[in-house]
């Protein structure tokens, strides 16, 4: 899952003009890239908000290949950060998947906008066996996901999140 909230617009580097949105995407699409070639692995790539609303945009479904849906990973950033919305898709999403293992990884550098719902769907999504990791971009994601880690040097986030999915790879 990614956020793609108005706040993903910030430029975090003034050398080259590039915004948070343009990283975490380009991240999430490399990762997906990555995993697709890994037998029992289906990826799938989700962003939210869109609009002005509580509503996610699949960019990739699972099942799909990366590179002839490769355009429909834009940069464009958007509304708050309905994070419990988001998280209720990527889990039906992920359970109707036949792969054993399910996990989700959220991109975000913010606040939920309703902490209670986006706690009450992380507990739903732990008691059904899915694994939850907060990757924060410059925000502590801990207090949401008990697998979280926070990239306060964004020019890591990429690497980090090849790390990251090593690790749950390898588990």
């Amino acid at each position: 899952l990614v956020d793609c909230s108005g706040s993903m617009n910030a430029i975090y580097s003034t050398d080259s003009n590039r915004r948070l949105i343009q990283l975490a995407i380009e991240s999430a699409m490399a990762l997906a890239l990555a995993l697709e070639g890994i037998s029992g692995v289906n990826p799938a790539v989700t962003r939210f908000p869109f609009g002005d609303s509580d509503d996610v945009v699949p960019l990739l479904k699972h099942g799909q290949k990366v590179r002839p849906n490769a355009s429909a990973f834009s940069a464009v950033t958007d509304g708050c950060t309905p994070l419990h919305a988001a998280l209720w898709y990527a889990a039906s999403s992920v359970i109707a998947t036949r792969e054993e293992r399910k996990v989700i990884m959220v991109l975000t550098d913010g606040q939920p906008d309703d902490e209670c719902a986006a706690k009450a769907v992380i507990k739903r999504c732990e008691s059904s066996g899915i694994e939850l990791v907060g990757v924060g971009i410059c925000f502590d994601t801990s207090h949401l996901f008990d697998q979280s880690i926070c990239i306060n040097n964004v020019s890591e986030l990429r690497s980090e999140m090849f790390r990251i999915s090593r690790n749950l790879l390898t588990a």
